[in-house]
């Protein structure tokens, strides 16, 4: 007997549903025709594409409110299952919402073929999904093998396994890379791209451009990206690995883009750096809050395989509750795993978008999963515009209330750290201002600095300014201040700080990514002066973005001396006690007319 998996498609505008026809004398080679009728749902068909395509099932995106019906043609018959589309249940910050515990990025292998993945030669889909469910102890996840190695199949079968999960609730999706490569100003190759975690999507995006991830993701209507290890300074790089927010902040990928990992894999190479894109992201206008992942690629998942938890917030453990509180940016990433947070900005709860105002009244809550006191915060850090932290404070309490003025201010979120130096960070509120164009450096000339002498402390430092970012300077302080000699009084209006290079491809012998990103500046200050001893400061920096030079403009001054004062780094910042004592590295700085 053949028939559909399904007579009666009943659910929300924005799920995916799989959908295949059944029975005797059908396999998944078999000559099925689909199609829909009426405007609620479209259909992703998986015919013809590949080694692993097949004809006797297709994804159902429902994109509209309203009924229709699919058709599926088989052998001169016709099978049809009935499609009603209804509005999506959508909670409010101000509801009564529960907090559960999320892994956004887990793989099922780490075989990067896609005939042996498809061969399932180690791990199974299956494998993941029975080892999450037997365990019980996470309330969501997410499949997301890599778009270059699964295939039509694979990727469909996931949707059909955790169709039904309701505990965990696991999602069907995968991790695309995008393969964008250039040169920046000091011929350093960069790949301004990465790789994008996406869930409640039709389909899996193999592709090398944003414009075809844009493209292949836009035929979902609600769909859910994530921004993957957003600072890899890691194997898997062929350039420094940089996500170019600003440059591709389109209406569609402001649409899909909704989180961005502050951790990944645990105390690894790459998961001090993750954070500085955060705010990077949310300065170019994302409307992301962050994630925890553990990116395990198996053979264990959920839970157990890193402590640090995606906690999302919503009404009742489901799909379509967790979907809504994805697209509603109610997530927040915690590397204990152990933090319930909420808090309210002038009366309204996070996340909301707040009247414009000048005075912001802060009321935090804490809760916890278990009573664990060392994953207790004990400091609490509000974060704005750029990166910078516009106030501090000690926890000794459950709850905190303080107030922070701005009349500047775009966006907070908060930061929270205990004496582990393990971060809650929480989702945004958004302040009703206008965020920033990019700036142009077209106009920047840069000066030949090969005449000028870099010192710190009476010794040489020409290293920070020979043009070459990776023969970095390293100082014997955490906080050095760098002074350049120009020779003579320039008219200068910019200076470029590179930071150390992490990811090389000649390393040289014993060079660890994870040790040698704790010495990378985070923050800094510029001072000019005409005679070396009468200084003024132009211009005070937070760096974000930490795999390529940061130009920063100030108006033009008359100047010889030049000061460079490091008031960070990533180690020291970190606040994790066995990075307490680290040494600043710069890769190069350039000073511009």
């Amino acid at each position: 007997m053949v028939s559909l998996s399904k007579k009666h498609i009943d659910s929300y505008v924005g799920d995916v549903i799989p959908l295949y026809l059944c029975g005797d004398g059908i396999s998944k080679d078999s000559p099925v025709e689909w199609r829909v009728e009426g405007n609620a749902a479209a259909l992703r068909g998986f015919s013809g594409k590949g080694a692993h395509s097949f004809d006797n099932g297709v994804l159902i995106s429902l994109i509209k409110e309203g009924d229709g019906e699919v058709v599926a043609a088989f052998g001169g018959n016709e099978y049809r299952a009935s499609v009603h589309a209804r509005q999506m249940i959508h909670a409010s910050s101000e509801d009564e919402l529960n907090f559960y515990v999320g892994d956004m990025h887990c793989h099922t292998t780490d075989i990067h073929e896609c005939d042996v993945f498809a061969k399932h030669e180690t791990a199974d889909i299956s494998d993941l999904v029975n080892y999450v469910k037997d365990k019980d102890r996470i309330d969501a996840t997410v499949i997301t093998d890599h778009a270059d190695v699964t295939n039509d199949y694979d990727f469909f079968r996931g949707f059909c396994l955790v169709e039904d999960c309701s505990s965990p609730v696991i999602f069907a999706g995968a991790e695309s890379e995008i393969m964008y490569t250039e040169n920046d100003r000091l011929g350093i190759l960069h790949r301004h791209s990465g790789e994008l975690v996406s869930l409640m999507s039709a389909g899996y995006i193999h592709c090398d451009t944003y414009d075809e991830f844009e493209r292949e993701i836009s035929l979902s209507p609600a769909p859910i990206g994530i921004f993957a290890h957003p600072h890899v300074v890691g194997y898997s790089t062929k350039g420094i690995w940089n996500f170019d927010f600003a440059k591709h902040n389109t209406k569609t990928m402001l649409h899909i883009m909704r989180g961005i990992e502050t951790g990944n894999g645990g105390d690894n190479k790459e998961n001090l750096l993750h954070e500085y894109a955060y705010s990077q992201a949310l300065d170019a206008g994302f409307r992301v809050s962050v994630t925890q992942s553990s990116d395990s690629h198996g053979p264990v998942w959920g839970y157990d395989c890193l402590a640090g938890k995606t906690i999302i917030m919503a009404k009742e453990k489901s799909r379509e509750a967790f979907h809504d509180a994805f697209r509603s940016n109610r997530f927040y990433a915690c590397e204990s795993g152990n933090v319930k947070l909420s808090y309210r900005v002038n009366g309204k709860k996070a996340p909301a978008d707040l009247d414009l105002a000048d005075r912001y009244d802060f009321h935090i809550e804490l809760d916890y999963f278990k009573d664990d006191i060392t994953t207790f915060p004990t400091l609490c850090q509000v974060i704005s515009d750029y990166g910078n932290v516009v106030y501090e404070t000690g926890v000794t309490e459950n709850t905190l209330d303080f107030t922070v003025t701005s009349d500047t201010a775009r966006y907070f979120y908060l930061k929270l750290i205990d004496g582990e130096g393990r971060k809650t960070w929480s989702t945004p509120v958004w302040c009703s201002r206008e965020f920033d164009e990019p700036e142009s450096f077209d106009s920047l000339v840069p000066l030949d600095m090969s005449g000028f002498t870099a010192t710190s402390n009476s010794s040489d430092a020409y290293t920070a300014i020979n043009g070459d970012p990776f023969d970095s300077w390293e100082s014997g302080e955490h906080t050095p201040s760098l002074l350049i000699d120009m020779g003579d009084e320039r008219d200068i209006c910019a200076l470029g700080h590179y930071p150390h290079v992490v990811i090389r491809q000649d390393r040289p012998a014993g060079w660890n990514t994870r040790d040698e990103s704790k010495h990378i500046v985070t923050r800094f200050k510029i001072h000019v002066s005409q005679d070396g001893q009468s200084f003024r400061e132009v211009a005070s920096v937070t760096m974000q973005a930490l795999g390529c030079e940061r130009i920063v403009k100030f108006d033009k001054v008359r100047a010889r001396f030049v000061k460079f004062e490091v008031g960070g780094n990533v180690g020291i910042d970190s606040r994790k006690p066995n990075y307490a004592d680290t040494n600043a590295k710069i890769g190069n700085i350039t000073i511009f007319e």
